[in-house]
């Protein structure tokens, strides 16, 4: 019996194709914001930093799902670019409000490592 592939739908705008990408970049911002603000998470004495693998692994889905609206490499990692600048915005937020949202830890450096990785490891190709 022969195997039957998936169907892909490609029949949708260019606008359409922006506002998809435009709501992963939104989901992206979101993503960031409560990374940041659950990375000093304990449960009892123990740190409980669940936000790095979270980033890892919902920067992977963001990519790859902008890739299923666009094949143009620089528009699908929008995701990852608004993610990244969400992050540099909350380092340089002490100097706005006061609080410092990411402090100088090895867990804001590995949310940073995490969220970067899982978002250029969605572009690796499928086999």
């Amino acid at each position: 019996m022969e195997e039957r592939q998936p169907y892909v739908h490609q029949g949708f705008s260019r606008a359409e194709a922006v506002l998809g990408v435009l709501w992963l970049c939104i989901a992206s911002f979101i993503s960031v914001f409560l990374e940041v603000f659950y990375l000093g998470t304990w449960i009892g004495p123990v740190p409980f930093p669940y936000t790095i693998v979270v980033a890892l692994l919902f920067n992977c889905v963001l990519v790859k799902t902008s890739g299923l609206w666009t094949r143009f490499v620089p528009f699908q990692l929008a995701p990852l670019w608004v993610w990244c600048a969400g992050y540099a915005l909350f380092m340089v937020w002490s100097g706005v409000g006061g609080d410092q949202l990411l402090l100088n830890s090895f867990r804001s450096i590995a949310l940073l490592i995490a969220g970067v990785a899982g978002g250029v490891w969605a572009l690796r190709e499928a086999k």
